[in-house]
């Protein structure tokens, strides 16, 4: 994967290497950043949301006196650890894949362009290929199947990434429009085999409205995390190597 990646970095003539410990620095600070702005978002935003499913899920089962494992404040309590944890996890592996790059001539750019790639494969992809649920919604797929579906969507992403930063790097003797066309078509591929390819899920009978406000808080949370990540980290780095 990093050579595939590498192939689309500009050549390392004048470039330096930047030491793991400054791509580590930047991966924490940002991360942390990240879980913090993201956290507000979904207290704010989502989890308004997720209360109308709760409730709607509640009174379809009023039948059945099921005590939850887990109060609604544990649980806001764990998506709070959970959010810090997704956002260090993705912050490390960008730091990961940028030491493994090699030498650079602009640390922001690259991690960037990082950052970028990891939205597109682990969120944009895979919504298009399998949008989230709200919970309580069933769905016609097994969890296993989920994330089976997940797990290709995400390395669909992966392989286009790849593709465009190829063809950006060997085609850098084009104009940039065309240049730009080229390396989209490698995504737009992706995109349409996640979307025309995988077969549809049929889920329950839930309000589409709920269905339609929970992708959309899911999505622009995940993608506000590798917005703020992205932004931060690229702060930090701005100017190195010098």
């Amino acid at each position: 994967m990093t050579e595939g990646i590498s192939a689309a970095l500009p050549a390392t003539d004048g470039a330096s290497r930047v030491a793991p410990s400054v791509w580590l620095r930047a991966a924490l600070v940002a991360a942390i950043a990240a879980a913090v702005v993201v956290t507000a978002f979904d207290l704010v935003v989502a989890e308004p949301v997720v209360d109308r499913a709760v409730a709607l899920d509640d009174r379809h089962h009023t039948a059945v006196a099921v005590p939850e494992p887990f109060t609604r404040g544990e649980q806001r309590s764990g998506l709070v650890l959970a959010e810090l944890l997704y956002a260090l996890g993705a912050g490390l592996a960008l730091a990961g894949v940028a030491t493994l790059l090699g030498p650079v001539r602009d640390a922001a750019r690259r991690w960037l362009g990082l950052g970028a790639a990891g939205a597109w494969s682990l969120t944009i992809v895979p919504l298009v290929a399998i949008p989230p649920l709200p919970p309580g919604v069933e769905s016609a797929w097994t969890v296993d199947e989920r994330r089976a579906v997940f797990a290709a969507a995400v390395a669909l992403g992966v392989s286009g990434v790849i593709g465009a930063a190829v063809l950006w790097r060997r085609l850098s003797a084009v104009p940039v429009p065309a240049r730009l066309v080229a390396a989209g078509a490698p995504l737009a591929i992706v995109l349409g085999v996640a979307g025309l390819v995988v077969p549809g899920e049929a889920v329950g009978d839930s309000p589409p409205g709920l269905v339609w406000d929970f992708r959309l808080v899911s999505v622009a949370g995940q993608l506000l995390l590798w917005g703020a990540l992205g932004l931060v980290g690229a702060r930090i780095l701005r100017g190195r190597p010098s």
